[in-house]
């Protein structure tokens, strides 16, 4: 898989889409990158499908795909921009089909609070 357009860049101070308990509903949304119609999407699924993308991929193509997100990478693990755990997928349009790879910070920054941030949207070229 590639990397084509930029949709939305990573920011270190992007303000959360969820700061809350795990028990609490949370989505977030973009604009698709091809036809413009708000794509929205519930976190919980979303980290549900990172979760099963990424271990589709080798771990050649998935730390390729972080080097080209430019990920930092503070010791020997990835961390996301905003400092959780970066979560990646890749998401269809349901208008149109285009295809976007996702990326969102998250993790539990308390016992049991966690937030989410959405870091970067980018065209998924198979």
């Amino acid at each position: 898989m590639d990397i084509g357009n930029k949709y939305i860049s990573p920011d270190r101070n992007r303000e959360p889409f969820f700061d809350g308990m795990e028990s609490q509903s949370a989505e977030f949304s973009f604009l698709c990158g091809s036809c413009n119609k708000e794509m929205s999407f519930e976190v919980w699924e979303f980290l549900d499908i990172a979760d099963e993308w990424s271990d589709k991929l080798s771990k050649e193509e998935l730390t390729n795909i972080k080097k080209l997100l430019n990920l930092p990478k503070p010791h020997e693990f990835y961390t996301a921009h905003d400092g959780n755990q970066p979560y990646l997928a890749v998401l269809k349009c349901p208008e149109c089909n285009h295809l976007h790879l996702v990326y969102i910070g998250f993790g539990e920054i308390q016992p049991q609070r966690y937030c989410g941030t959405l870091q970067g949207v980018y065209e998924a070229v198979t």
